[in-house]
Parts: structure tokens; C-alpha cells; sequence
């Protein structure tokens, strides 16, 4: 169930020993696109979202995938996303374009602090196209102290769907690179997974 304002999200326990571990929210998603439904998560932006990759603590809890359907040069491919997805040019994301995340990080920056893994909506961080590289890395600068934000170059929005269409992109998936992307539709999937952070 979708968590809702003020209430608590997960309980603390101990995993089955059957279920299944994913290194991050990739692996993640190869579980889920494999019929895998409760899986316990050893690091990446969930963990960091939830605060429990300092203290260890196991916190089962559902959370939502973004499944998103992805268009270009191989064909349609639609793939589940856990943490966060990007869509840029330059190296390593350089110019990113728009963010849709679930765990509300980019890398290790939490970048749309309002982003939660079981609220049932996308968050989404556009970036205007001519923001220049200069305010681009204050930004990431700042995000450090999370006082990025209001700034007018960017901007944060929810939804349940998302799309874009353009010339050719870098999409990055939980960190996985898909090239030469030319349109994309976002949306969410509650409940998606039951995930021991």
C-alpha cells in the first residue's frame, strides 16, 4: 500500500533466507523483470534514501518502480527503475536534461528531497536547455547542502507519467547506460516490490 503523509513506512525485521540479493537497484530491476517480487537491497540510493546503509538496520518495506519505455534505433524496450533515471549528452551525464526518480538521488546527491521510494508518483527535475555549465556545477555544488533548489533553471514536478521526445540522448537506468535514446515514457508502478533496505 502506497505509504501515506505522517505515517510510518516499513518494519523492521529479518529477510528470508530465500530471498534473493541485489547489489543495487539494478540488479533490483533484472529480479523484477524476472518475476521476483521480495528482494533484499545491499546498497545503492534506497538505502541511502532511507537512512538505513549507516546504521544497517533491515527495514522491509514496499517501494514503487518506474517502468520506463525506452524508443530508439534497437526498438522499444521497457524497463523497471528503482532509484533514478537520467537523460543527457556529454560525458558521463554532463548535460542532463531531466531527472525521474523514485528515491529522490542522482549519483550521491540527493537532488529532489521531496522524492520518496512508496508515494505512489514520479518525482522530476528538469533542467532548462540553456542553463550554462557554470550554474550546472554550482548546482551540483550546492546539492551537497541540499540549498539547490529554488533556482530557475530548474524545475520540480510530480506525476504519474512523464515523457520526452528529441534527438538522439544518453538515458542512464539505475546507473546502466542506454545510448542514442529518442523518446521515452515514464510512469509509476506502486507497490512494485517488497525490498529488505
Amino acid at each position: 500500500m502506497v505509504i501515506e503523509a505522517g505515517k510510518p513506512w516499513g518494519v523492521p525485521g529479518r529477510p528470508p533466507g530465500a530471498a534473493p540479493v541485489a547489489a543495487d537497484e539494478a540488479v533490483l530491476g533484472d529480479l523484477w523483470m524476472a518475476g521476483v517480487r521480495e528482494a533484499v537491497l545491499e546498497s545503492g540510493t534506497l538505502r541511502s534514501a532511507t537512512g538505513t546503509a549507516a546504521t544497517g538496520l533491515r527495514l522491509r518495506a514496499d517501494v514503487d518502480a518506474i517502468l520506463v519505455e525506452l524508443h530508439g534505433p534497437r526498438g522499444r524496450s521497457v524497463v523497471p527503475v528503482f532509484g533514478s533515471m537520467a537523460i543527457g549528452t556529454g560525458p558521463f551525464g554532463a548535460r542532463i536534461t531531466a531527472l525521474v526518480t523514485n528515491s529522490g538521488f542522482w549519483r550521491s546527491r540527493r537532488v529532489v528531497p521531496a522524492a520518496h521510494p512508496n508515494d505512489g508518483v514520479l518525482d522530476i527535475l528538469e533542467v532548462s536547455p540553456g542553463m550554462g555549465v557554470a550554474q550546472r556545477y554550482m548546482a551540483w555544488r550546492r546539492s551537497e547542502r541540499f540549498d539547490h533548489l529554488p533556482h530557475p533553471d530548474l524545475m520540480v514536478r510530480r506525476g504519474s507519467v512523464w515523457t520526452w521526445t528529441g534527438g538522439p540522448c544518453t538515458a542512464w537506468l539505475d546507473g546502466r547506460c542506454w545510448r542514442r535514446v529518442t523518446g521515452l515514457r515514464c510512469s509509476v508502478s506502486p507497490d512494485a516490490m517488497r525490498v529488505w533496505l
